[in-house]
């Protein structure tokens, strides 16, 4: 009697249906278990897909939150540029005054820089909406530098006298690095670069008393000052030599006032 399947290999040639059952009952374990190894390599490529597809389309937000944060900054920085410039004014009055020996009484009236809320505003975006630390710092450090500087402004003539030169000094560099976070980041609001700053350039700090007509001749105190705060930031940042001819540039951080 002829055998109902035929043998060849690891393949079962079946002459009738109950051939085809028995091939089923012998390897459906397997075939489960390829099917179910199958199903799940699917999933797998399916899912991975969807992530890849996701994480783009979350880039693409992000860098619409930047390029909408951006647009508002050089606005922001106009106006805290604005805001320090009035703010080192108001002390170099102060700051006349209390060297001479003079009376402050007629100070009291003088009006005092109201802190620019729109552009701490637009700088929190900013920190939000940008994924680079370093600049976030940056920001960061400088709205907290604003807010100490506030806080100054409002006590200032209540305390003008007791304070003394050195700390109207200190108060003076907090203004001058508020000012100058503004210069440092002005080219990457401008879209000149693409590139946004991760540091204080120093030479912005010097160019806030320059431009306020705080001149090194009639100011060498407060000069000398902010010559010693560079140094000390300069000595954090890797004890760079005053004798080398290379760039100040400081982190914002590490400038203390």
């Amino acid at each position: 009697m002829a055998e109902s399947c035929t043998t060849q290999g690891i393949w079962t040639v079946c002459r009738d249906f109950s051939c085809f059952i028995d091939w089923l009952n012998q390897w459906q374990t397997m075939l489960t278990g390829v099917g179910a190894v199958v199903a799940a390599a699917v999933s797998v490529h399916y899912l991975r897909k969807q992530i890849r597809a996701d994480a783009t389309l979350e880039e693409e937000r992000r860098k619409r939150r930047v390029a909408a944060t951006r647009s508002r900054l050089q606005l922001a920085l106009s106006d805290a540029t604005q805001y320090a410039n009035d703010a080192i004014s108001l002390l170099k009055n102060y700051l006349d005054v209390v060297v001479s020996h003079g009376s402050i009484a007629h100070l009291a009236e003088a009006s005092k820089p109201s802190l620019p809320e729109a552009a701490i505003l637009a700088f929190e975006a900013m920190i939000e909406a940008t994924d680079d630390d370093p600049f976030a710092g940056l920001i960061a450090e400088t709205v907290s530098q604003m807010q100490v500087m506030n806080s100054r402004l409002n006590a200032l003539h209540r305390d003008a006298e007791a304070l003394g030169e050195l700390n109207l000094h200190s108060y003076l560099l907090n203004a001058a690095k508020i000012y100058g976070f503004c210069g440092t980041t002005f080219p990457y609001a401008r879209r000149e670069t693409d590139q946004p700053p991760h540091e204080l350039d120093w030479s912005t700090v010097s160019s806030a008393l320059r431009s306020n007509e705080v001149d090194h001749h009639d100011y060498e105190g407060l000069h000398a000052f902010v010559q010693r705060a560079g140094d000390r930031a300069a000595q954090q940042r890797g004890g760079l030599a005053r004798d080398i001819d290379v760039p100040n540039r400081f982190s914002l951080a590490s400038i203390s006032g």
